[in-house]
C-alpha cells in the first residue's frame, strides 16, 4: 500500500500531525547538537591550515559518518521496514540523547567526540529515511509531493531555526567551557 485515497485523510489526520510533530522536534534536535557541536569541538577548517593529520579530526569524522550512511540510505527501506517507523524515531531520540550527553561531558576534541561522531548515520539519516517512507504511506499520490516538501520544511527550515535559536543560546551562557584553539607549537 503506497497511498491512500483522499478521504483517508481525515482518518489518519491526527498520524500525520503527530508525524509533523516528530519532524520539526527531530529537525530542532539535530541543529542544536550541530551549532553546540561546532562551537565545542575542533573546527574543520583549522585542521585543513594547520595541516594535523590526527584520525580524529572532524573532517574525518565525517567521512566516517558519510561512509556508514551508504549503506544505510541504500538499504533504508528495507531497515525501516524490518525495525518499523516508530523504532526509528525512538531510536533516532535515543542516539540524540546520547550524543548530547557525550558532547557535555567531553566537550573538547577527543577521542569520544569521533565515537559519538560515528552515531550521524543513526540519529540524522535514518529518522529522516523514516518519515519520508511514513509519508508514503499516509498520503494520497497526488499530495505526496507537498506533505514530502512539509516535512523538509518542519526539519530543515523551522527545526533548524529553533534549533540554532536554543543551541546558540545555551552556548552563550556557558563560555568558560567554549574550547579555545591552541596552535600545534604550544
Amino acid at each position: 500500500m503506497l497511498a491512500i485515497p483522499m478521504s483517508s485523510l481525515k482518518r489518519y489526520k491526527w498520524v500525520i500531525f503527530a508525524i509533523a510533530i516528530v519532524a520539526f522536534v527531530l529537525g530542532g534536535l539535530w541543529h542544536v547538537q550541530e551549532a553546540f557541536r561546532h562551537l565545542f569541538t575542533i573546527d574543520i577548517i583549522e585542521f585543513a591550515i594547520i595541516g594535523d593529520a590526527e584520525w580524529r579530526s572532524k573532517t574525518f569524522v565525517y567521512i566516517i559518518g558519510a561512509m556508514l550512511a551508504v549503506p544505510i540510505i541504500w538499504n533504508g527501506e528495507i531497515i525501516v521496514d524490518c525495525f518499523g517507523h516508530s523504532n526509528i524515531f525512538i531510536l533516532g531520540f535515543i542516539s540524540f540523547a546520547l550524543r548530547f550527553a557525550a558532547l557535555h561531558f567531553h566537550s573538547s576534541a577527543s577521542n569520544w567526540t569521533t565515537l559519538y561522531e560515528i552515531m550521524e548515520p543513526i540519529s540524522f539519516y535514518l529518522p529522516w529515511l523514516a518519515l519520508i517512507l511514513f509519508t508514503r504511506h499516509l498520503i494520497p499520490k497526488r499530495c505526496l509531493a507537498v506533505g514530502q516538501a512539509l516535512l523538509v520544511i518542519l526539519f530543515f527550515a523551522l527545526g533548524r531555526a529553533v534549533g540554532f535559536f536554543y543551541g546558540t543560546s545555551i552556548i552563550a551562557d556557558d563560555r568558560d567551557n567554549i574550547y579555545k584553539w591552541k596552535s600545534p607549537e604550544e
